[in-house]
């Protein structure tokens, strides 16, 4: 009965370890999904000419050469690019150089996108209110930063498009408050050496509420009186979305791709910009779930490895409840859990984020994490998915007494506690990715009152904003996918003009759209009757063929950032790169190289 508060302890000695300097035993090194290691010398193209410029830096920075200037860029990328695989390589390299964690941060806007790096979701790295970026970090959060931040060579930030300017903003004002020991806190991220935003510009952008949620695609008007009048985080955002611009890089290739899917990466590359041919059209057509054999039809549906993605949350919500309906049984009944919640929480926190009413589920429902990211690095954050295996009340008590559970045992696939490279953190030996979760006891922050919570809800379905930064169906190096094939619902063409890129983001989640052998039965993705000929006609333009406003100022900051791309790439040759490199992977630099640096 003490699974309750297994989880918290486990995260906390996690934490432990990793703020351990005394030695380099607990040094995290990321580990491929074959459990193999990340190397320089891998590198291909454009990312061994990143490495250079990177390691290059970090080569001045150390040893106080006058020509010094820090490596501050975007790199973009279209889905499955390796853009990934590229930050794993340079956390590896520069955690094994320094010996320490902390020379690296890893962070993505979204805990899924996050954990695919093994980093954090940036409100939480970086101490950011999720309600207001304006407001200033408590003196807490600055202190455990502090700590934190002191050794920091390099900052990472995956998924780029979906980071709001203000989201940016407030991470630079906080970071460059707190690194470094606050010795450069007026210099740009406190004279961090490293800053790199990675992301793909076709994907899905932020979502804008109430006129907040500019992202990168509002730069292009940053020269405009009513910006320059501005001090808010969204313009800090937005003079650093312009900053950063300056001679971006371009991942060109897909490797998440499988080798024979020539034709996907084509139609692919064509749907990213929003221009299928009529031969595209078909073969996304062909991939409409109704079109492939009943019975092949139903397996997929019914699969534990299928997962249904929809445009919306009510989408969501409608498929969710029908799946419960049919896991409900006599022997299985619902468990309807009712939260503590002040009076009229809901009337005073109306939004996405919110903590509902209730939560619902039985044994063998598929549930994510809600409103909690326990830690993202293990693969626990917020929308990770899993299957509820028990749920463990006190004696005496049930739901139907009002009672929530003591905890709910999930098998999160996803969870990587017991892999070599983090320890054992394992609850059940027998069944290693199966964890307690607790329920969760919190304040209100506007009312100042106690909440008691299960941080689960259904997620038989999950919207595509939600899985942007995963992947579905076979790997390259064949190692199993928690999520072997979607079935999407993209919504009206309405819905995609208001969220460019839906479609194409769906469709670059998946490896393979299968081979015409098989009648595409084998493909990673599927879609409902929601995608047809007008759906597809319509990805960028108006009915009388107009581009989409939003479609317009995406295309004028890819035009930015095309024009602006590393003007200095000519100057860098073959020896160069290769004996940068060659540092980069024998050299060990004590910590004590930075304290010098940064007193």
């Amino acid at each position: 009965m003490t699974g309750h508060l297994w989880l918290e302890k486990t995260i906390q000695e996690y934490e432990n370890k990793q703020n351990d300097d005394k030695s380099n035993k607990n040094l995290i090194i990321p580990l491929k999904q074959d459990g193999s290691r990340y190397y320089l010398n891998e590198a291909k193209g454009v990312q061994r000419l990143i490495l250079y410029h990177i390691f290059d830096t970090i080569k001045k920075w150390v040893t106080n050469d006058s020509s010094f200037v820090p490596f501050h860029r975007i790199i973009t990328g279209a889905g499955g690019s390796g853009k990934s695989y590229l930050i794993q390589q340079i956390t590896s390299a520069i955690r094994q150089m320094f010996g320490k964690n902390e020379t690296v941060e890893t962070s993505a806007f979204t805990g899924a996108a996050a954990y695919n790096i093994r980093g954090s979701t940036i409100h939480s790295a970086y101490s950011i209110n999720c309600m207001n970026s304006d407001m200033e970090m408590s003196q807490l959060s600055r202190d455990k930063l502090i700590r934190r931040m002191r050794h920091t060579v390099a900052l990472l930030f995956d998924e780029r498009s979906m980071i709001s300017a203000e989201v940016l903003g407030a991470a630079e004002r906080n970071v460059a408050l707190t690194c470094h020991g606050r010795n450069k806190h007026k210099m740009k991220w406190g004279g961090i050496p490293i800053i790199l935003l990675f992301g793909d510009d076709y994907q899905l952008p932020p979502v804008q509420i109430k006129g907040k949620g500019k992202g990168a695609f509002h730069a292009i008007d940053y020269t405009s009186t009513k910006y320059k009048s501005m001090l808010s985080t969204e313009v800090k955002g937005i003079q650093e979305f312009v900053r950063l611009s300056k001679d971006a890089f371009n991942l060109d290739s897909n490797e998440r791709i499988q080798n024979d899917q020539n034709e996907f990466k084509e139609l692919l590359n064509r749907v990213r910009i929003g221009k299928p041919t009529e031969e595209d059209k078909a073969i996304l057509l062909s991939l409409s779930l109704h079109k492939i054999p009943r019975q092949i039809r139903e397996q997929h549906e019914t699969s534990s490895d299928t997962l249904n993605l929809f445009a919306t949350r009510e989408m969501c919500c409608d498929h969710n409840f029908k799946k419960l309906k049919e896991h409900s049984t006599e022997e299985n009944p619902v468990a309807f859990l009712k939260h503590r919640l002040p009076k009229h929480y809901h009337e005073k926190n109306n939004d996405q984020n919110a903590i509902p009413q209730a939560t619902c589920f039985s044994r063998g429902c598929k549930v994510s994490i809600k409103g909690r990211n326990f830690c993202p690095i293990l693969g626990l954050y917020n929308g990770a998915i899993g299957t509820v295996e028990e749920i463990v009340y006190k004696p005496n008590e049930t739901p139907n007494t009002g009672n929530l559970p003591l905890y709910v045992a999930v098998n999160f696939p996803g969870y990587l506690g017991h892999k070599t490279e983090f320890g054992k953190y394992v609850w059940d030996t027998k069944l290693p990715t199966v964890i307690p979760v607790p329920m969760i006891k919190t304040i209100d922050e506007k009312t100042r009152k106690s909440i008691t919570y299960c941080p689960l809800v259904l997620s038989f379905a999950r919207t595509i904003h939600t899985y942007q930064g995963q992947s579905a169906g076979p790997t390259k190096d064949n190692s199993t996918n928690a999520i072997m094939r979607l079935i999407c619902d993209v919504g009206t063409a309405r819905f995609e003009s208001q969220n460019i890129g839906l479609l194409y983001t769906a469709l670059s989640r998946a490896t393979t759209i299968g081979s015409i052998e098989k009648q595409r039965t084998d493909s990673a993705i599927f879609f409902t009757h929601s995608l047809d000929k007008s759906r597809l006609d319509r990805l960028s333009t108006k009915s009388d063929n107009d581009e989409y406003e939003m479609i317009k100022r995406r295309n004028k900051w890819i035009n930015l950032l095309t024009n602006n791309r590393n003007s200095i790439r000519n100057e860098v040759t073959n020896e160069q790169i290769n004996s940068t490199l060659e540092w980069a992977t024998v050299t060990r630099i004590p910590i004590e190289t930075i304290e010098d640096i940064i007193r």
